[in-house]
């Protein structure tokens, strides 16, 4: 048997060792392991302060004003660089009467149900931020699907959403914007 000479071993040392590298946003093995999963909300605010749960205390946690909030989530699911869902769950309010400005009444009964909307997304260079896409459609209900104003990546990997929203108030219908940070808390989907 012929022995290979050292200068034709480094050579292919030399080869395998000079990978190119994958910018962050590109490398899907890593997206995937950082941070596809399901996500729940550990904070949320209100731009103005809101009673939303008509008890007559307004305020900008919405914790406290939307008594299903901990159950709604955020899904990121990674499948492809440029083929990835963005998909949000928050509870919508749902009313037994029809209301209209002015027919608020003490013992009105507002239930909620998790909405979820998709989109699709890409990754920022940087990983900053979730460049989420445009409706190819305007949906058929923006009110309780709106789109986002931004979606970025804080530290330890945690997502804040900032949305548009209008919510009934006990002073009527309200438009704000809510922030919410959320933290992943399962890689399954």
């Amino acid at each position: 048997m012929k022995a290979i000479c050292p200068p034709v071993i480094l050579f292919f040392m030399l080869i395998a060792c000079n990978k190119p590298s994958l910018s962050p946003d590109r490398d899907l093995a890593t997206l995937q392991e950082r941070f596809h999963g399901k996500y729940k909300p550990i904070s949320s605010t209100s731009s103005e302060t809101i009673d939303v749960n008509l008890d007559g205390v307004a305020s900008t946690d919405m914790f406290n004003e939307i008594r299903d909030l901990p159950n709604s989530n955020v899904e990121v699911r990674i499948y492809a660089i440029d083929n990835s869902l963005f998909i949000q769950f928050w509870p919508e309010q749902y009313f037994a009467d029809r209301i209209t400005p002015g027919n608020y009444t003490a013992n009105m009964h507002i239930t909620y149900a998790n909405q979820s909307s998709t989109r699709l997304f890409t990754f920022a260079p940087d990983l900053k931020k979730l460049n989420i896409k445009p409706d190819a459609t305007p949906l058929p209900d923006s009110i309780h699907f709106p789109f986002p104003d931004s979606v970025t990546i804080k530290d330890n990997d945690r997502i804040q959403v900032v949305s548009p929203k209008q919510l009934f108030t006990r002073d009527g219908w309200k438009k704000v914007t809510i922030t919410t940070l959320y933290e992943r808390y399962t890689k399954a989907t």
